[in-house]
């Protein structure tokens, strides 16, 4: 076995199979956990990054950018935190290392960090855009029910319980998304709180809690 290097490896499912991401002869550190969970709050990434802070590990190696976390801050993170550690990083899928054998970062590597910190800035920017969108939303909002002559700040009940094919319906239009699969695992997650998926997926919150609703209701 080579010292000092691992593999991590994160999949979604238990019944996942992780042969095709696993290297023979070196440590394999795995979770089995929703990618939107911060890298440092899975047991074994935790595990690896305490191994890495003691120098057990030098040279890391992942199938995949996407196995570090969704959430490109966080993904940031954990690459300057190996960067701080002296750790390479080795990208296996891309045949990409963080570091070349002068010492020097990659530039091809530089440009996949260059790459996630214009996404995370546009994600933090997303952010603040809904925010300000339903603020802006609730204003206008208040200000017609008004001049329609309704008492704004009554508590709204919600609409009467759906039929068991409703929530089904509504569940199955989420389901269809792109990320859909990856959305069902969420959501089903009692860890992952309802603002991080809402922001992870571009839905509100108030979806979310439906859709966990609907869920437990079938």
């Amino acid at each position: 076995m080579r010292e000092k290097t691992a593999k991590y490896i994160r999949v979604s499912s238990v019944n996942q199979n992780t042969a095709r991401q696993k290297i023979d002869d070196i440590k394999i550190y795995e979770d089995k956990c929703s990618g939107a969970i911060e890298f440092e709050k899975r047991p074994s990434a935790l595990k690896l990054m305490t191994d890495i802070g003691k120098g057990k590990i030098t040279t890391l190696h992942i199938h995949s950018i996407d196995r570090l976390g969704r959430n490109q801050i966080d993904v940031l993170n954990t690459i300057q935190k190996l960067k701080n550690y002296k750790c390479q990083l080795v990208i296996d899928g891309l045949n990409l290392e963080m570091y070349m054998s002068s010492g020097k970062q990659n530039p091809a590597f530089g440009m996949l960090v260059s790459i996630l910190s214009q996404q995370a800035e546009a994600e933090l920017e997303l952010i603040k855009e809904r925010q300000n969108e339903g603020i802006l939303a609730t204003k206008l909002a208040d200000k017609k029910l008004k001049e329609a002559g309704v008492k704004v700040g009554v508590k709204y009940a919600g609409r009467k319980a759906e039929t068991k094919e409703s929530k089904e319906k509504f569940i199955d239009k989420y389901k269809s998304m792109t990320n859909g699969a990856d959305l069902m695992s969420d959501i089903q997650s009692s860890t992952i709180p309802n603002a991080k998926i809402s922001r992870l997926y571009g839905i509100s919150i108030n979806t979310v809690k439906k859709l966990k609703q609907a869920i437990e209701g079938i």
